[in-house]
């Protein structure tokens, strides 16, 4: 019997939740550290012994694409720090993320620690969620995604990893739900797979193609036209805009997917931007009209093998 959820349909959205179509997760062994394992499909075949605690899972918070769809602050109790101490500013951040996400757990982790785990709708930028989480996080505590982006030199990067919530293979003690707040009824709804970054590559078997849907598409275009790219304090919407416009010339096949893209933009960075919405698309599809096509040069990333080959 599960000490923390008190279902196992309850907790196998849970875990389809945290690994967001990422092609891989992790096992904890007794000593508390983590296995990396790449079949996914392992979680359905011991989902009865997760539940019981005979195993617990650990899923990595960044996928290969540097998408993710959560986030958690991570308020843990090291040295003199004691459990009410982080209950209470751990309540306080759950409190202010929650209305902000489609769902939000408040789980004491161990005793004495606690995660704030939040859920989004869909896929985002890894960045833009470690900056929502960031603004409530105190000092010296652990934000997740730790990364804004995997680094394609490595195949075998993975990013920063949470235990699902569960008994600790270490400590023996079973994670418990403070509060939780909102529901996402379909979590793989939407979410693709993410390709690993094994550095290997196989042909794929004549039509086993898939069709990009067309939100994927934006996607794409969105990542390559505001990588290295972000707004972290006013007065810099003006520069980053021109840039973005700039690499979208000749990439976006409409003026409607460089209308998305600014809108996108724009509403992940609205906290740092005091320009209206509507000025700021007019300037923008101004820009794009004018923009050479493609006259700014892309930050230098190192492809990986697997991106590389395709």
């Amino acid at each position: 019997m599960s000490h923390t959820w008190p279902e196992i349909a309850e907790m196998r959205r849970g875990a389809a939740l945290m690994l967001q179509g990422c092609p891989w997760f992790a096992w904890q062994i007794g000593d508390g550290s983590y296995r990396p394992c790449r079949y996914p499909a392992q979680l359905a075949r011991y989902e009865s012994d997760i539940f019981e605690g005979i195993k617990t899972a650990g899923f990595y918070a960044i996928r290969p694409d540097d998408l993710t769809r959560w986030g958690a602050i991570d308020f843990d109790s090291h040295g003199a720090v004691g459990s009410g101490h982080w209950l209470d500013v751990a309540r306080r951040a759950f409190d202010t993320l929650a209305p902000k996400c489609a769902e939000a757990w408040l789980v004491e982790s161990s005793p004495g620690g606690f995660h704030v785990v939040t859920f989004l709708p869909g896929l985002v930028a890894a960045r833009d969620v470690r900056a929502m989480l960031g603004e409530c996080a105190p000092a010296g505590v652990e934000v997740f995604p730790k990364q804004d982006i995997i680094r394609g030199d490595d195949p075998k990067a993975k990013g920063s990893l949470l235990r699902f919530p569960g008994k600790h293979q270490a400590k023996g003690t079973w994670a418990r739900f403070i509060a939780r707040r909102g529901l996402i009824a379909e979590p793989e709804k939407g979410i693709t797979p993410a390709a690993a970054r094994t550095g290997k590559w196989k042909e794929p078997k004549a039509g086993k193609w898939k069709e990009s849907t067309e939100g994927e598409r934006l996607e794409s275009l969105y990542a390559v036209a505001t990588r290295g790219i972000s707004i972290t304090g006013p007065r810099q919407r003006f520069n980053a805009m021109q840039k973005i416009a700039a690499r979208l010339k000749g990439r976006a096949k409409t003026e409607a997917d460089a209308e998305w893209v600014h809108d996108t933009f724009y509403n992940r960075h609205k906290r740092h931007i005091g320009t209206p919405f509507v000025e700021s698309r007019i300037e923008f599809l101004t820009w794009f009209r004018k923009a050479a096509p493609c006259n700014v040069e892309l930050p230098d990333y190192p492809l990986s093998p697997a991106e590389a080959a395709a």
